[in-house]
């Protein structure tokens, strides 16, 4: 007599494929590779974050001064970021990697020496300091660019999620072992905490020491080549979805590329009319929400929960902990999220309780109420990230990506520097809460934007 089929291993089958576990455990090295560095990446940041506002109260910069630290550093960003990542794939994208991280370690080892205010700018803007903990750097830009490169278009989500997700697991433990350091070295061994919190710039520089060793490992593979067939057949498929809409037609190649006109070989080649059509509506919604974000970063988060209920840095450091499981968890539901409901809705669907959750936060009346909503947040605050990266790599042409996605975080970098000036002179005041008004106002303002603007690419692009 014959078995039926066994119902666990079908549903745990459909599990692992819903969750994209098989795309990544399928995926080639090189991604394995620059997950492991982003991994790294966002251990140093997470570290970073929880420290840097006390750092320098430490050394005795005021808060307005530490605003304007913010922004600088993240203007300087801005600069760097945009060269590096338009001539990405002339110099070599490895190349940009390896620099990156090279300028990252020497900003950690100068933050270990150094406590003048203008030496410490200096590197935040040449080398690589996150101010919010959140991606600075080329990296973001050229990764997510290899990653659509590597990847098979049906697969490309599960990767960006999981490439998410440990990211968010990084910036977990990063924000937790940082807690913990600070109480266990301080009560324990009788550091001052300026000591600790230079014993973390130096770790600070050893991860991004490691991460420079694991760009050796990277193949030629990552580098821009040709466009490939995958590339070819994407923009055929997308183009039949809607012949009449130019935004999704395959690649203009007529476009004209002087590239021989002197103003070219600064700015770049111009973008062909498919992707211009789209780029420029991005920046301006991507920028509503990056400068809702700027107003209120993480480390004035930090800070505001240290200063409003006296909570310790390693209270401070286990909840950042749980806010980036939850980040973590989320992020893994964002890619059947994108595959059932399409990029567009799935976008706003989890962005916009997050961005109502951050405007309640000062209205809590006590610190596990504060928690709770910042906890919620957290629940869906990444849910959105892997419906725009796929929706972004759907709608622009393979050799066009590394320098759109360039631009896009430039665009969102440059907005995300606004705030930070303002939010300075509010926590010198004692009005650190209204940042967090603005902000959920700025990132509403980005999703009734998404849904005005591109409604109508959501039935075309959805799985």
């Amino acid at each position: 007599m014959s078995r039926g089929p066994e119902l666990p291993e079908p549903a745990f089958k459909r599990f692992t494929k819903e969750i994209g576990w098989s795309s990544l455990v399928h995926s080639s090295r090189d991604i394995k590779i620059l997950i492991a560095q982003k991994v790294l990446r966002m251990i140093a940041y997470g570290q970073s974050t929880l420290i840097l506002v006390q750092f320098f109260r430490a050394i005795h910069v005021s808060d307005v001064s530490l605003g304007y630290f913010m922004t600088l550093t993240l203007l300087g960003d801005v600069i760097i970021s945009y060269f590096l990542t338009l001539y990405a794939d002339q110099i070599g994208r490895r190349h940009v990697l390896l620099l990156g991280s090279f300028l990252m370690m020497v900003s950690g080892i100068v933050f270990v020496f150094s406590d003048h205010f203008v030496v410490l700018l200096i590197a935040a803007i040449v080398g690589v300091i996150s101010p919010s903990g959140d991606e600075t750097g080329p990296f973001k830009s050229i990764e997510e660019s290899v990653v659509a490169h590597l990847t098979p278009t049906k697969e490309l989500s599960d990767i960006y999620a999981w490439y998410g997700l440990f990211g968010t697991v990084g910036s977990a433990v990063g924000s937790v072992s940082a807690g913990l350091m600070i109480d266990g070295l301080v009560d324990h061994y009788g550091w001052t905490k300026l000591k600790v919190y230079r014993f973390m710039f130096a770790q600070y520089a050893f991860f991004a020491f490691l991460k420079l060793l694991l760009n050796w490992g990277l193949s030629d593979k990552c580098e821009l080549r040709k466009r490939s067939e995958e590339e070819e057949r994407r923009d055929e498929a997308i183009a039949t979805g809607d012949e009449s809409d130019p935004l999704l037609r395959p690649t203009d190649h007529h476009d004209p590329t002087p590239s021989q006109s002197p103003k070219f070989s600064v700015w770049g080649t111009p973008l062909s009319r498919r992707s211009r059509q789209v780029v420029w509506k991005l920046c301006i919604l991507f920028a509503l929400d990056s400068m809702g974000y700027g107003f209120m970063p993480i480390s004035w988060v930090v800070t505001y929960f240290l200063d409003r209920w006296k909570a310790s840095e390693s209270t401070v450091g286990t909840l950042f902990f749980f806010t980036n499981v939850l980040n973590a968890l989320s992020s893994l539901a964002s890619s059947s999220m994108y595959k059932r409901l399409g990029p567009i809705i799935a976008i706003v669907a989890a962005h916009f309780p997050s961005a109502m959750a951050m405007s309640f936060i000062p209205l809590a009346p006590n610190m596990p109420i504060a928690m709770a909503l910042l906890l919620f947040r957290a629940s869906t605050a990444v849910m959105d990230v892997v419906p725009r990266q796929a929706f972004l790599s759907h709608v622009v042409s393979a050799e066009e990506r590394t320098k759109v996605m360039g631009i896009v975080n430039v665009v969102k970098t440059l907005a995300r520097s606004v705030g930070p000036i303002f939010t300075g002179m509010f926590a010198e005041k004692n009005m650190l809460g209204f940042a967090f008004l603005i902000t959920g106002l700025l990132e509403a303002a980005h999703d009734m934007g998404m849904l005005t603007l591109f409604w109508k690419y959501n039935r075309i692009i959805k799985h």
